[in-house]
């Protein structure tokens, strides 16, 4: 099934218009669009939205928890009908950071390694900024679920109509040497209190991860939509419990959380 009509922020998007979309994002589409028909569900193009690394569908008349976990399964990143492409189908900033680091090198070997970083417009690859790296590599499953999640379902708030998703332009390295200190001790210690009910849940570690994150903020979606039974609902009270956890962009540019 060719993934025609796609709708975009500016309109339908014509054969030719959607054959200019990166070929990732085109497989990408197909990718999604075929795991959604093998479930019994069609994905027709003006249903969806495709806006950079974004893409939203209409989710009129749909399962939204069987869509999530469709999209989740194709390499989607996302909730209630809007996702992020998967890695390696998206564009723009991924491939400047990869531009940024390259030309720091170059650089570094030209000058006789003098450290010499260029940071590319949009790039948030900044070594100074890299503090967490060590803490990462070292992550579990959940909580890394849960600072991504945190990531891409948060707007960087740069324009009138809320900006582009954290993710679009930063990554975990990017986050406040404190914000991430809380926000691991706050996914390691609901994995602690509630290590029964995830258990009985069945959830992967990394489902719950992001779960936990969009319970405790109220984004629409949580344990109570999985299907769970009581494990579910008593989950869902217990990130309530956390209360909500919001992100924002400081004058430094790192990201905080209060």
């Amino acid at each position: 099934m060719r993934a025609v009509l796609v709708q975009s922020g500016l309109g339908s998007l014509s054969d030719d218009q959607y054959k200019a979309l990166p070929k990732a994002q085109q497989d990408a589409i197909q990718a999604l669009q075929d795991a959604a028909r093998a479930k019994g569900i069609t994905l027709t193009g003006p249903q969806l939205t495709v806006n950079g690394n974004v893409i939203k569908i209409d989710t009129t008349g749909l399962e939204v928890a069987n869509l999530d976990q469709i999209a989740h399964d194709t390499g989607y990143a996302g909730f209630s009908g809007v996702y992020t492409f998967p890695p390696e189908a998206q564009v723009g900033p991924t491939a400047q950071k990869k531009s940024s680091w390259f030309t720091w090198a170059l650089g570094a070997a030209v000058l006789g390694g003098v450290v010499y970083a260029v940071n590319q417009p949009g790039s948030r690859s900044n070594p100074a900024q890299g503090r967490n790296h060590d803490r990462i590599r070292k992550l579990d499953e959940f909580s890394e679920s849960y600072i991504d999640t945190a990531l891409w379902s948060t707007s960087d708030e740069s324009s009138a109509n809320g900006g582009e998703p954290l993710n679009k332009n930063y990554d975990l390295n990017d986050i406040n040497q404190a914000t991430f200190d809380k926000m691991v001790a706050d996914a390691e210690q609901f994995q602690t209190e509630q290590a029964a009910l995830l258990e009985e849940s069945g959830l992967s570690d990394a489902r719950a991860g992001e779960l936990f994150w969009l319970n405790r903020n109220g984004h629409g979606h949580g344990f109570w939509g999985e299907d769970l039974d009581d494990a579910g609902e008593a989950l869902s009270e217990a990130a309530h419990e956390f209360g909500e956890y919001d992100l924002y962009v400081g004058d430094d540019g790192l990201i905080y959380g209060s």
